[in-house]
């Protein structure tokens, strides 16, 4: 049996890229999807937080 407890914390710790790559795997090869707002929840604080460093840092003014 699958250690639900790794597997929750691997999806959790996904790139935004790697969540993507997740998502189409499922649909593909699984016929998968999930439903609207999915990948947030599969993202989760931490995508924010990398989507935020993928940024260019520009202000203007």
């Amino acid at each position: 049996m699958a250690d639900l407890k790794k597997l929750a914390e691997e999806i959790v710790g996904l790139t935004l890229l790697e969540a993507q790559e997740l998502k189409n795997i499922l649909k593909d090869e699984y016929g998968i999807e999930p439903a609207a707002g999915g990948a947030v929840m599969v993202a989760g604080p931490a995508a924010a937080a990398e989507a935020a460093e993928e940024k260019p840092n520009s202000t203007s003014f």
